[in-house]
């Protein structure tokens, strides 16, 4: 063989290599979205690229079989000219070593890189030559697609892909490549990181307390029902039986005005409750509860105790920030303030992480996270309404507090440091 016939194979044969391996990379690395996009706008390449996905194996099996095509027809034409020189005892161990560096740079390296840097151009072009090559390596790619499949079956994966189907990290790169594009406000783009966000949140992390549920025993006559429904102004209140962690079904305002003449107690128009579990992801339970078609649900610890409720108001706050709901208590002040110099007002939920960092209190930190947990803790015991606990130098007033706990509290720093 002469050596330009050499060359010029071997050159082919490196560039075939390059746009099998570049091509692949170029359709690995397309964005899915704007893919998906150009499929609906009837795009004949974009077609034809989202028919590739839909079996990647078969892709995967063209490419493959291209590359080591190249590489092994490469090698064979420096292994043949090599046979007619005086290398020819050690041509096939030349060859190799020849082409490997070839093969490696501008085979595969150089053509990834660039076939990557300008997927979104070339691959609606590279998808022609690469379908022809498909029709040509027709009858080894089918067997070795037939193999892949059936090998792929038994470890339990799907050799299938949908296009449409973008992910919730595709979907999160697209927004930190292009949220300068997008020109969003600052609250949507909160709202968009909340969404992402969700797959962390816990249900536990957004429900309402016993503490601070309205509730009837399923045996209280109905006019206990009217009246705590008159009473609290809410739309749905839970139903227990015997003790308020026992929560057995809900009442709907409705059902009272509906069927309020044929029931004699609680339990006569109690609806069953939906249980959730504390440790069960928000993302999964909105969807959930659309389904089931509630709107409360009960959250309930590993020993099946309800720990308190969520609604689908608790859940879209976690997405939007602060929905003003039925069981978002009217206050004269805010959750947490400060009323006069060395003097706060605080909700028995505020945590006290954020008191020590908004005010500078200096409150220990121990096993609870609330303001209620830190008096609780410190003094052993619930605190009536009005009653006054000194504890290190801060001097609490009880505003407000059921027999289950604290709801709200105002603190007072003693002077120099002393105890009230």
């Amino acid at each position: 063989m002469a050596l330009g016939t050499m060359l010029a194979l071997v050159l082919a044969c490196v560039a075939a290599e390059g746009f099998f391996s570049g091509t692949e990379m170029a359709l690995i690395s397309l964005n899915r979205h704007r893919l998906a996009h150009r499929v609906e706008k009837g795009e004949t390449a974009a077609r034809l690229v989202a028919g590739q996905f839909r079996v990647p194996v078969s892709l995967y099996a063209t490419t493959s079989i291209g590359t080591n095509l190249s590489m092994v027809a490469a090698t064979a034409a420096v292994t043949a000219y090599l046979s007619g020189t005086g290398f020819a005892e050690d041509a096939d161990i030349l060859a190799v070593v020849a082409v490997s560096p070839l093969a490696l740079l501008f085979g595969e390296i150089i053509p990834k890189t660039f076939y990557r840097r300008w997927s979104e151009k070339i691959s609606y072009v590279a998808i022609f030559p690469l379908m022809a090559a498909q029709k040509v390596l027709a009858p080894v790619r089918l067997v070795a697609v037939w193999l892949a499949r059936r090998i792929l079956a038994a470890g339990g994966v799907d050799a299938t892909y949908d296009v449409g189907a973008v992910t919730h990290d595709e979907i999160k790169h697209i927004f930190a490549s292009e949220k300068k594009e997008m020109d969003l406000h600052p609250e949507e783009q909160k709202i968009i990181h909340r969404i992402f966000g969700l797959k962390h949140v816990t249900v536990e992390q957004c429900l309402v307390p016993l503490i601070h549920l309205t509730a009837v025993e399923r045996k209280e006559p109905l006019s206990a029902v009217k009246a705590k429904f008159e009473e609290s102004k809410f739309s749905r209140i839970p139903v227990f039986s015997e003790r308020i962690f026992n929560i057995v079904g809900v009442i709907n305002a409705i059902d009272v005005l509906r069927y309020g003449d044929d029931a004699k107690i609680a339990a006569d128009l109690a609806r069953p409750a939906y249980y959730v579990y504390k440790n069960q992801k928000v993302e999964d339970l909105m969807p959930q509860m659309q389904r089931a078609g509630v709107h409360v649900a009960v959250v309930v610890n590993e020993y099946s105790d309800a720990i308190g409720i969520v609604s689908m108001e608790d859940l879209l706050e976690e997405i939007f920030g602060e929905i003003q709901d039925e069981y978002d208590r009217e206050q004269e002040a805010p959750q947490t303030g400060q009323t006069d110099p060395g003097k706060w007002a605080a909700d028995g939920t505020v945590e006290i992480d954020f008191l020590n960092e908004k005010y500078n209190l200096g409150l220990p930190k121990g096993d609870y996270e609330t303001l209620a947990g830190y008096i609780l803790t410190s003094i052993d015991r619930i605190p009536r309404k009005g009653e006054v606990v000194t504890i290190g130098d801060f001097r609490f007033v009880i505003r407000d507090a059921t027999e289950r706990g604290i709801r709200s509290v105002e603190m007072t720093r003693s002077v120099a440091g002393k105890n009230g």
